[in-house]
């Protein structure tokens, strides 16, 4: 489907968030993304810095590093989610290692599946016309600004690594239905996973540790500006402090989705979701600001009348265990 402009999106948003007399770094001031090359696309880099809040609540700890590598302030949340001993690389799952990708993995053929490697630079083009194409067990390392560009489709993405500085880990565009990322540990990049395509599913992944890419950044946890039929499913998404920091998630449904039992922290507002959305089962952290995001919990956009709030709560906290109300 075609994607809403970003540009008058992102506007949209600035604009409602000055009427409530709130600062542009809830919403980031302005796009840093570009639309990528070809071959594995790359988006305006240039490093800048920028802080990480404290925190530290109940039942969201610090320290450690995932099996396969992929660092930052894993360890385990608690209450069953996702962390970094339960997502990355399996222990044993590579007895030989990891091997250097070739062009083979990079732009596979249909049907490819993709175990054991390690992407160090050059990272997968997935052209309109491919199809059927997994990746497990595998890590995905960057020192640019640099993106997973998904243009056909399906795709699995599984139990792997991404590290680095990337404006956005994973993006899809045109024929690229059907993505599934499952079980994934995500550090160092602005955005995780933005989509834009129908029926994708991202389930148990741990993202943590977002970087600075630029200073005008737009960063989210997992993004769309409109898409069809996705499901988002016990994850966990603790976003730091960044610059242009967002929402962990910002997610916009067309036809019927669903947001379920996640674990959420952090961002300007922690959770903004409109649309035809069934938002159920989710927990909110008070790890970085007491009230999760900079400026509260959830953003003031409703859902569409046939959506569904239901059963979301604080996860930590004074509040643990109470309900958040409804945008």
């Amino acid at each position: 489907m075609s994607l809403r402009s970003r540009t008058e999106w992102r506007s949209a948003r600035v604009m409602r968030v000055v009427v409530l007399g709130l600062v542009c770094l809830a919403v980031g001031c302005g796009s840093s993304e570009s639309s990528g090359s070809a071959t594995g696309g790359s988006s305006s880099g240039g490093a800048a810095t920028g802080g990480t809040s404290s925190g530290g609540a109940a039942g969201v700890s610090g320290g450690g590093s995932s099996t396969g590598g992929a660092s930052g302030s894993g360890g385990s949340v608690g209450g069953g989610f996702p962390d970094a001993t339960n997502t990355g690389i399996p222990e044993g799952a590579c007895p030989n290692g990891l091997v250097a990708a070739t062009l083979t993995e990079t732009e596979p053929a249909s049907g490819k599946v993709i175990e054991c490697y390690r992407f160090d630079g050059a990272v997968p083009y997935i052209r309109p016309e491919i199809k059927n194409v997994t990746y497990r067990y595998c890590r995905f390392e960057t020192k640019d600004d640099t993106f997973l560009n998904l243009q056909g489709g399906p795709v699995t993405i599984e139990d792997s690594e991404f590290t680095g500085p990337a404006g956005t880990w994973i993006r899809t565009a045109y024929d690229a239905n059907d993505l599934s990322v499952r079980r994934c540990n995500f550090s160092g990049m602005a955005n995780a996973i933005e989509f834009g395509t129908t029926n994708v599913v991202i389930e148990d992944n741990y993202v943590h540790d977002f970087g600075n890419v630029t200073q005008d950044q737009h960063a989210d946890g997992f993004q769309t500006e409109g898409a069809d039929s996705f499901t988002i499913s016990h994850n966990t998404v603790l976003f730091n402090e960044v610059w242009g920091s967002t929402s962990a998630l910002l997610l916009k449904a067309g036809a019927k989705s669903q947001v379920k039992d996640n674990l959420l922290a952090g961002g300007g507002y922690t959770i903004h979701v409109s649309g035809d959305l069934d938002f159920v089962g989710n927990r909110v952290s008070t790890k970085f600001h007491p009230d999760s995001g900079i400026y509260g919990p959830v953003y003031p956009e409703s859902l569409a009348p046939s959506g569904v709030w239901q059963d979301n709560a604080w996860h930590d906290g004074p509040k643990a265990g109470q309900p958040i109300a409804a945008p």
